[in-house]
């Protein structure tokens, strides 16, 4: 009997008892079982509730939940939205940011552990429960001038995997509620000022493989709107434009720009017809404003971490493990890290050279 040919009611109840990792990759058996275990995934997301927590600042002080709102067939990518009342978060000054998916857990050591000698003990616990995942940080974009919400241009965070929309929301507040009362000679405090930012996340969108990649580290996560970044790629070329950082604001409002938001508005499923992704962008005349800022920019197309990504591969060594050190994440985020690109990675080279080496003596005795 072929499997293939199983009625969808039978293949989605064998998913429903599979963990997501497994249904994502059973759908390697065919098309039609890939698109099911998708649109399982996504389903079982939002029925489950699900969350994605966006945290931010020093110790995580600040965080927002986040729940799947809709699904993308064609570019395979989950949209996350906070509800109504928890759009806003406190102000918060120059953090860092991490956004985990709820079902993200570090991996459990066995029992055998505890045997082993303190360092071996402490190589294990570093170097084999490290998900890039779970350890990723992010920088919020720079603010806006202090202007009200609804002039201000959203902001974007980017990845590989996900983009995240959000707002700084500048209320007005008089002076007198946040200084002094009083001026100098007296003359009370009448006049407004913009007071701290505080954080308003629109939506996060993530392929699905960015979902599944927190639980298991070795699915590759691919790249969030792939097709209309390859087109963003010719079009900048025809320009006699070939770098740029595709991680910058203005290219990510392009890759998702107010044509696209109609896309993923409804939380219903679209179906692979209902539109074409990438009809849009096809043969389009890219924006002035963006030629304009790539042309500007070109010299800045390399960011603290795809410098160090780079360097990274260029060493043999797997740029994932850059969050595994507080050195490279020093050194990413602008945190008074003393080190320059190249000791950060000599640090990380000599480290997990030393894991390689080290790593099947200790696996082995893990199994004995």
């Amino acid at each position: 009997m072929d499997i293939t040919t199983l009625a969808p009611e039978i293949i989605l109840h064998i998913f429903s008892f599979l963990p997501y990792i497994e249904v994502y990759r059973i759908g390697a058996v065919c098309r039609s079982w890939r698109q099911m275990g998708k649109e399982h995934i996504y389903m079982s997301i939002k029925t489950r509730r699900d969350r994605v927590t966006v945290k931010i600042g020093e110790r995580n002080k600040v965080t927002i939940e986040l729940f799947a709102y809709s699904y993308d067939p064609i570019n395979d990518i989950i949209e996350f939205r906070p509800r109504p009342n928890d759009r806003t978060v406190a102000p918060v000054i120059n953090p860092p940011m991490q956004i985990h998916f709820s079902e993200w857990a570090p991996e459990e050591l066995p029992d055998m552990v505890k045997s082993m000698s303190l360092k071996e003990q402490a190589l294990l616990l570093f170097h084999m429960n490290y998900n890039p995942a779970i350890e990723r940080m992010y920088d919020l974009p720079k603010r806006c001038i202090g202007r009200p919400a609804s002039s201000c241009d959203p902001h974007y965070v980017g990845d590989k995997g996900l983009i995240l929309s959000l707002d700084y929301v500048y209320p007005n507040v008089p002076r007198d509620e946040i200084q002094n009362p009083s001026l100098h000679y007296g003359y009370p405090a009448a006049t407004w000022m913009p007071a701290s930012p505080c954080i308003q996340i629109r939506w996060l969108r993530v392929t699905l493989a960015w979902v599944v990649s927190g639980m298991n580290p070795e699915v590759p996560v691919r790249q969030i709107y792939a097709d209309r970044y390859n087109l963003l790629d010719h079009a900048l070329a025809r320009n006699g434009l070939c770098k740029y950082d595709p991680l910058s604001e203005p290219v990510l409002a392009h890759i998702v720009d107010a044509d696209d938001q109609e896309q993923c508005k409804s939380p219903c499923f679209p179906t692979l017809h209902s539109h074409s992704d990438g009809n849009r962008l096809h043969g389009e005349k890219l924006p002035h404003s963006l030629l304009k800022y790539v042309n500007e920019h070109t010299h800045e197309c390399h960011t603290r971490l795809s410098t160090l990504q780079h360097m990274l591969e260029g060493a043999g060594v797997d740029a994932r493990v850059i969050w595994k050190y507080l050195s490279a994440k020093s050194y990413v985020i602008g945190n008074s890290c003393l080190l320059g690109p190249e000791d950060v990675v000599r640090q990380i080279q000599d480290s997990e050279d030393e894991w390689r080496m080290k790593k099947p003596s200790l696996i082995r005795k893990l199994q004995a």
